[in-house]
């Protein structure tokens, strides 16, 4: 395992006392996210996500939507001007106070809010593209 070459890199190259020191494992798990999976369960998903077939959904996964861009993804699936496009938010904070922008931007009915989830991977099975715009200090309103 890597955590104890972690631990003894921080210590033989900074002093830092090995006692003092707590490894977080990178999250990411290859059974949940891999392209197998995908394709095993893409058409289960899409349809318990109400996408339809010609659809191209766009997920973004998130728990600040103001901090994770939610405003520019708006914003870009209006400019981008496809019908076809559709987006699906997956995370604790609710699209309610994106609602003003939605409404300007002519979208509202093809933004979709599916609370959170203990299985990103699922959601991310349906989607034909994950959505991750750099925030800004641009606000909802």
């Amino acid at each position: 395992m890597h955590v104890e070459r972690e631990v003894g890199d921080l210590n033989h190259l900074y002093g830092v006392d090995p006692s003092l020191t707590t490894v977080v494992p990178n999250p990411f798990d290859p059974e949940r996210f891999n392209p197998e999976r995908r394709a095993l369960h893409r058409d289960e998903v899409r349809h318990e996500l109400g996408i339809g077939e010609d659809e191209v959904a766009l997920v973004l996964v998130a728990n600040e939507l103001h901090r994770k861009g939610m405003a520019q993804t708006i914003e870009a699936l209006a400019l981008a001007e496809d019908q076809r496009l559709s987006l699906h938010v997956v995370g604790k904070a609710g699209i309610g106070p994106f609602r003003p922008l939605l409404e300007r931007f002519g979208v509202g009915g093809r933004v979709h809010y599916h609370g959170p989830s203990d299985d990103v991977g699922w959601q991310l099975a349906g989607a034909d593209l994950l959505v991750l715009p750099p925030s800004t200090s641009r606000s909802a309103s």
